[in-house]
């Protein structure tokens, strides 16, 4: 079976004397012995951790990545956010000619938080922010050509020795790029193949199709209140509208693959909302109930207004 330890430091990663294997001594002394190692570290903390017993390539890329220490904030001072408030959104940045720039997370939109007190997180602030609630230090990877080519390379050290690497520095320093980083791994240590996927490229609409994205998007979150409605970009932007609940249980995820999506939605309604899905300008993800869940989410909404103005009528 599986057994998981935490807590558990790890000092240093060596090769066994004429066996197979690694030796992971631990920061209280304590030794475990394992056929094959994963590093799902920073590149610096992998070069640590194998000391002298790194090879020349492992050095020299991993030793690409590097990394700035960040002091973060998670506050509610509003005066590291635009001072226009319609002007918030998910990132917001603010430069300064002395110490470069600084970035504030909005949590309330990034993670639904539903309070009208704005919980931010900003990193690297011109100053300490007020109302703080939590200060913490990381590291950070720094994206740069070398860091980029270093990438491209890591072909050439993973798995070799039955030592994989994986981790933010395996893409943009994203989380999203640790976790296909760890599933390549694992399937690399598995004998498996993984063909991770690129970045899709970021819908570029023209201004009438933002126009019609703005209007068709403002309609769903008018109009969707109970099921949960949820349109995914080529790109990455997520929409979400409604929530299910005992009057609509059913979800449905909406992939967008041509901003004509929108345009089709916002001239014609429903029969645009057909005729787009025709053109494949739009998927379901659950290739099975996606699209029944799709109208079902539309009827019980309808009946769901219908049943309002009646309660207002009185009758």
């Amino acid at each position: 079976g599986c057994r998981i330890k935490t807590s558990c430091q790890v000092k240093s990663i060596s090769s066994i004397d004429g066996a197979a294997g690694y030796r992971v001594l631990e920061k209280d002394g304590s030794e475990e012995t394992y056929d094959s190692v994963i590093l799902g570290v920073h590149a610096p903390n992998a070069l640590k951790v194998l000391g002298i017993e790194a090879t020349h390539h492992e050095r020299r890329i991993l030793g690409a990545c590097q990394y700035v220490h960040r002091d973060i904030y998670l506050h509610c001072d509003q005066n590291l956010m635009p001072r226009n408030t319609s002007a918030w959104s998910a990132w917001n940045f603010l430069g300064t000619t002395s110490r470069g720039f600084s970035v504030t997370y909005w949590l309330n939109q990034i993670q639904k938080v539903e309070s009208v007190r704005p919980f931010l997180v900003t990193l690297n602030p011109p100053c300490v922010p007020d109302h703080v609630l939590l200060k913490w230090n990381a590291s950070l990877p720094v994206p740069s050509v070398a860091a980029a080519k270093a990438y491209l390379q890591l072909d050439q050290i993973q798995g070799k020795r039955g030592i994989w690497f994986c981790g933010v520095y395996n893409g943009h320093g994203f989380h999203e790029d640790g976790l296909k980083s760890g599933k390549a791994a694992a399937q690399g240590l598995l004998g498996k193949k993984c063909d991770v996927l690129l970045n899709p490229k970021k819908m570029s609409p023209s201004w009438t199709e933002a126009g019609a994205r703005l209007l068709v998007t403002r309609f769903f979150n008018q109009y969707i209140s109970i099921g949960n409605l949820i349109l995914v970009e080529e790109g990455g932007s997520v929409f979400s509208f409604g929530k299910a609940c005992d009057k609509c249980c059913v979800k449905s995820v909406i992939q967008v693959h041509d901003p004509l999506f929108y345009w089709k939605v916002a001239i014609e309604g429903g029969m645009g909302l057909a005729e787009a899905y025709i053109d494949g300008c739009y998927s379901v993800l659950d290739k099975r109930e996606g699209l029944l869940n799709l109208i079902l989410i539309l009827i019980a909404n309808r009946d769901e207004r219908r049943n309002r103005r009646i309660a207002r009528k009185g009758f």
